[in-house]
């Protein structure tokens, strides 16, 4: 799923953070966590994917996100602000389908690889 009110670069579901050998191998760059009202606790954790293809382009050490939690269970991956402003989009809704174009700032730096200060 492509979601303009993400702000990252990408959100993994849960599914595919648990089940998929490679994520669980990577380090984790930052996490977060929060307690809802009722004491759930829900806990952000950040990787960077080596490398990420889409087509014939090629983006290196990307940020993802993903929750763990009894609140964390999502069921999609989500491609975020940070991917989708990296490209020229054109949409061929005859063809269902999607043109990209890499843009200038195809090489800026990730959104969520900023630490807070």
């Amino acid at each position: 799923m492509i979601h303009s009110g993400y702000s990252g670069f990408g959100l993994l579901s849960s599914e595919f953070a648990s089940e998929t050998a490679f994520v669980s191998k990577l380090p984790i760059e930052d996490q977060s966590s929060l307690l809802d009202s009722a004491g759930n606790k829900l806990t952000t954790k950040r990787v960077h994917i080596p490398n990420f293809e889409i087509g014939n382009e090629n983006l290196p050490d990307v940020p993802f996100s993903f929750f763990e939690g009894a609140l964390g269970k999502r069921r999609f991956n989500v491609l975020g602000c940070d991917f989708m402003r990296r490209f020229n989009w054109c949409f061929d809704l005859k063809e269902h389908c999607v043109y990209l174009r890499k843009n200038t700032h195809f090489n800026a730096e990730h959104f969520s690889s900023k630490k807070n200060s």
